[in-house]
């Protein structure tokens, strides 16, 4: 089963518990770098993280709770019709 999770920003958290239930494949796609005002509120990022794409720290952390799920980072957007830009 794959798991496409459209904002890593709101669904951050979302995709730690997905990891800890086992669900097998994640796939992150977020444009944003983890600012500062991210790391108050958004449980995968921490200060070192800061301006670095989202979407490959949050696949970082979701390894470092599960090494045995496949997380896909997506460092882009995603257009209307569903398709990466």
């Amino acid at each position: 089963m794959t798991l496409l999770s459209t904002s890593v920003s709101s669904g951050s958290v979302s995709g730690l518990y997905l990891a800890l239930a086992g669900v097998g494949k994640l796939r992150l796609v977020d444009q944003d770098v983890v600012d500062l005002n991210n790391i108050h509120r958004q449980v995968p990022y921490i200060l070192y993280n800061i301006r670095l794409p989202k979407a490959e720290v949050a696949a970082k952390r979701i390894k470092d709770v599960n090494p045995e799920v496949e997380v896909e980072p997506i460092p882009e957007n995603i257009n209307e019709s569903g398709k990466y830009k």
